[in-house]
């Protein structure tokens, strides 16, 4: 799809493709991203208007509790285990 045939719907579209895929946060910065495409978009003469100026975030719930130092030696020791048992947790 080239620039200028973009239209807000296509964005909105995208955005909610994202959600389901990486997630809402990921959703969120590819549409900031975008944003600020568009607007070098419009500096650089390639479109004329911001399609993606008037799509709003999608609210999220901030994280209640960050990861702890206990947190990692669990994982770390679990690791441990599970290769030694032939088992594969990713890095």
């Amino acid at each position: 799809m080239k620039p200028r045939t973009v239209r807000p719907v296509h964005v909105y579209r995208f955005r909610d493709t994202l959600v389901g895929l990486p997630g809402i946060v990921q959703a969120n910065l590819t549409l900031a991203l975008l944003k600020n495409l568009f607007t070098k978009a419009i500096e650089w003469e390639a479109v004329e208007t911001n399609s993606a100026k008037e799509a709003r975030k999608i609210p999220h719930l901030d994280r209640d509790r960050y990861p702890e130092d206990w947190d990692l030696n669990s994982y770390t020791t679990l690791r441990q285990i599970c290769c030694r048992s032939q088992w594969i947790l990713p890095s």
